[in-house]
């Protein structure tokens, strides 16, 4: 027997999941010792595309496709990070990005 309740709920999540999938995307974050890396699968996007914006502790991943339509994803940093070294490459649909601790 199903739980309406639960149904109930799922209608709700399945809407901000929908949301949040069309206004966003993941980002995965590794720490190595000289450097934290923000990586994320964008497949469906092209180079050009693609701006990083970077303020105090935050990287922010924008998109805009040829229609305009903009996704973004933000990630926060335990350090400030706008004075820091930056790097990113984008092959094979993966953005990366290398943000350097020193």
């Amino acid at each position: 027997m199903k739980d309406a309740h639960f149904s109930d709920w799922m209608e709700g999540y399945n809407f901000i999941s929908k949301y949040l999938d069309e206004t966003e995307f993941q980002v995965d974050l590794y720490e190595a010792e000289s450097y934290y890396i923000a990586e994320g699968l964008l497949k469906w996007a092209n180079e050009n595309d693609i701006h990083l914006d970077v303020k105090e502790n935050y990287l922010t991943i924008k998109i805009s496709n040829s229609d305009e339509h903009l996704l973004s994803s933000t990630v926060y940093f335990p350090q400030l990070i706008e004075d820091k070294i930056i790097t990113s490459t984008f092959a094979n649909g993966i953005l990366e990005v290398k943000i350097f601790k020193n």
